[in-house]
């Protein structure tokens, strides 16, 4: 959940928040492709992984969901 505009809590549906908490832990990495993602240390994949699972917990995500929102930053589309 989220406060909106007008100060009501909205449920995060499209999980923005999750979202930019991944988009930071990638920034932090310096992680802007599917192919920096892959060639991160394994030290750096399994802290990122961790986090990952942190964020998926906090709000609540699915594997898939998670997937997914690795994807869409990473630009990998599924066709």
């Amino acid at each position: 959940y989220y406060r909106g505009g007008n100060g009501d809590f909205v449920k995060d549906t499209f999980n923005v928040i999750a979202r930019q908490e991944i988009d930071g832990m990638l920034y932090e990495y310096n992680i802007n492709t599917i192919e920096d993602y892959k060639n991160q240390s394994p030290e750096n994949s399994a802290v990122i992984h961790e986090n990952i699972k942190v964020v998926m917990k906090k709000y609540d995500l699915s594997r898939e969901e998670a997937d997914a929102i690795l994807m869409d930053l990473l630009g990998v589309y599924e066709e």
